[in-house]
Order: structure tokens, then C-alpha cells, then sequence
């Protein structure tokens, strides 16, 4: 049996455990909601190292800037050390990295081409090379941009999804939002299309190694409930849901 899915209406019978959902999704306003996640290692995107970063999302505006995940520290004096993966006003992603407090002060800007559009899902993965990043787009290699490699600070403020991590946040994010994952390595090519699964979005228990070390889902489905923000990599690095953030978007299948 299948489970079909309005904004926020459930309207049909649910499935058995095993095989293919229907999910519900988290939906964020862009004006008051984000999702935390206490300061650990694992959250850590420094730019001087490999990583790659994984998310779904299905964004309701891309002409105001808005933060998919960020860190970012006040260490007084004016100073600060912050990065932040923005979607842009220019519908656009960027990757910004600051650091005028620390050992070495920098600004690094990572501007790709893409566009993206509302009402429309995608499947997006960053990876680092220690040198440069590249940006892949619901499956497919979209642009590598070079950085001059620098040595930031580890962050000691709270992971953020959904909004600019300061003490008052800013750069809400203004849609869907799921299926966020960290790695400690620079995936390939053909790890990033199995991860992009034909647009189905795959569950923890699916995800092929190499195995992220931060994985929420952000999401609900049947067999599946009340775990939308538990970091289902073991790290124990659990979301608190600030704001009240419904689970309400519908239209991404899941394998699980």
C-alpha cells in the first residue's frame, strides 16, 4: 500500500516496514526555525581538510540569502570565525569561511553557478579537497572552484541547520530541508550517484559505506516515527527543533 501525501494532509493507508515510503519532510518557515546540534568534532567543516556534506532540500524562495548549515563564533573585539553553506539571494550556492580573530585572519568566498529554482527538489552534495570545492546537483557534477587552503579555528558554537549560527540568528532558511550528511572523506563520483538513488532519498540503515559521521534525517515515515532528529550515525549528535518545526512536506519517496 501506498501513502500519498498533501502539504500537511495524510491521505491514505500505511505501508509495512521494508521497501519504499512516502515521507514527511521538514518544513521551515524562514523567519523563526532551525534545527541545533551541539559543538562536536564531527561538525566540524574546516577548509583545510577533505569532507562532503549531503542534503536534500526543496527551497520556497532563492532571491534572499538563507543559511542550509552553519557555525559561527563572537570571539569578542569585533572578531569572529564563522562558515556557513548559504543559498543565496542570486539563487545560487556559496560557501563562506571567516576567521579576523584567530592564528591567521581570513575571507574565503566559494560562489558556484548553479541556479537553483522554488517548488523544486534537489539532491545537493559539497565535497572538499583541502583545495577546492565541488558542487554536485541531484546526482551529476555541476563545478570545482579552487581556494587558497587556510587553517580555521574549530568552532566551538552550536551546528545549525536552517538559519545563520549567532546568538541571534539570521539567514533563515525557507522551505524543505532532510537527509543531512557529513563525511570525513571527499566522496566520489559514483558514491554520490548512489547516494542521489534516482531521487529516492535512502534511509540511515541504506546508506553504503564509506558511512557518514553525522546523519539526520529530518523526516518521518511509516515504520519511522519520532526520529526525525536523531543523528542516526552513532555520534549521539541529536537536533533540538527550535521553533516547532512541522514534518509536514510531502512528494520524496525514501528506500528503506
Amino acid at each position: 500500500m501506498s501513502l500519498l501525501l498533501r502539504r500537511g494532509i495524510l491521505s491514505s493507508a500505511l505501508s509495512t516496514q521494508g521497501g519504499t515510503f512516502a515521507a514527511n519532510t521538514a518544513i521551515l518557515d524562514g523567519s523563526t526555525q532551525y534545527f541545533n546540534a551541539p559543538s562536536a568534532s564531527e561538525l566540524q567543516l574546516p577548509l583545510d581538510s577533505v569532507f562532503a556534506v549531503e542534503w536534500i532540500m526543496e527551497p520556497d524562495d532563492v532571491t534572499s540569502d538563507q543559511d542550509v548549515i552553519s557555525k559561527y563564533d563572537d570571539v569578542g573585539g569585533g572578531n569572529q570565525s564563522e562558515w556557513d553553506i548559504r543559498l543565496k539571494s542570486d539563487s545560487k550556492i556559496a560557501m563562506y569561511a571567516t576567521d579576523t580573530g584567530g592564528p591567521s585572519s581570513f575571507y574565503i568566498n566559494i560562489n558556484f553557478n548553479y541556479i537553483f529554482a522554488i517548488n523544486t527538489r534537489y539532491h545537493v552534495v559539497i565535497t572538499s579537497s583541502g583545495s577546492s570545492l565541488s558542487l554536485y546537483v541531484n546526482g551529476s557534477f555541476e563545478q570545482t572552484v579552487a581556494y587558497t587552503n587556510q587553517t580555521p579555528r574549530r568552532l566551538a558554537s552550536p551546528f545549525r541547520i536552517g538559519a545563520l549560527s549567532r546568538a541571534t540568528p539570521i539567514h533563515y532558511f525557507n522551505g524543505e530541508v532532510c537527509f543531512v550528511r557529513k563525511y570525513h572523506v571527499d566522496l566520489t563520483a559514483p558514491q554520490i550517484s548512489t547516494l542521489y538513488n534516482s531521487g529516492n532519498a535512502l534511509c540511515a540503515n541504506n546508506v553504503p559505506a564509506p558511512l557518514p559521521v553525522f546523519s539526520v534525517e529530518l523526516a518521518n515515515w511509516t515504520g519511522h516515527t519520532s526520529q526525525e532528529t536523531d543523528d542516526k550515525s552513532g555520534n549521539g549528535n541529536n537536533l533540538t527543533n527550535v521553533g516547532s518545526i512541522p514534518f509536514t512536506g510531502s512528494g520524496l519517496d525514501v528506500d528503506c
